[in-house]
């Protein structure tokens, strides 16, 4: 009986520190969407989102978005059936990298926020190897919203 309130404390300290971490993800996503939408061209930053295991990033084609997204899905699919290619150039070569990699070199905003999530995940898993690949999204929507993808955090987007 006496170890009740001792379980009880560890309970509680355990739900305040995931509770300051959700804060502090929120708190660093609100501070980048203060200064956020962001216009590349014809794309614009959207926003930033965050859950407990993942940051997003999201993006909007302005003109022809639909068009862009289908596209690119084309270009990626093109990619996927042409072995060689991936021999040689590996997923550097993919079109969805080429794209990340593209904006990133037109905003430093955007490299600068991938490069902080990518840190911060860093952190917080420990500094374990992760092969190239973080919980960190980009989703690209048309402007019409009816066609979208969804991108996970690559190494090869450097």
């Amino acid at each position: 009986m006496k170890k009740l309130p001792f379980y009880f404390l560890l309970l509680l300290i355990a739900a305040c520190s995931q509770k300051v971490t959700k804060n502090e993800r929120e708190a660093l996503c609100d501070s980048i969407n203060s200064c956020w939408p962001v216009i590349i061209d014809n794309i614009k930053l959207t926003k930033v989102s965050c859950n407990k295991e993942s940051y997003t990033v999201h993006l909007t084609f302005l003109n022809n978005g639909r068009s862009q997204i289908v596209a690119l899905k084309q270009n990626h699919s093109n990619y996927l059936s042409n072995q060689e290619e991936i021999l040689e150039y590996g997923t550097y070569g993919d079109p969805y990298n080429k794209f990340i990699r593209g904006l990133i070199e037109e905003s430093e905003v955007l490299d600068k926020t991938i490069q902080l999530f990518s840190e911060r995940l860093w952190i917080e898993q420990g500094e374990e190897s992760n092969q190239g690949m973080l919980p960190l999204y980009v989703i690209i929507e048309g402007n019409d919203t009816s066609e979208s993808i969804t991108l996970r955090y690559c190494t090869d987007w450097l």
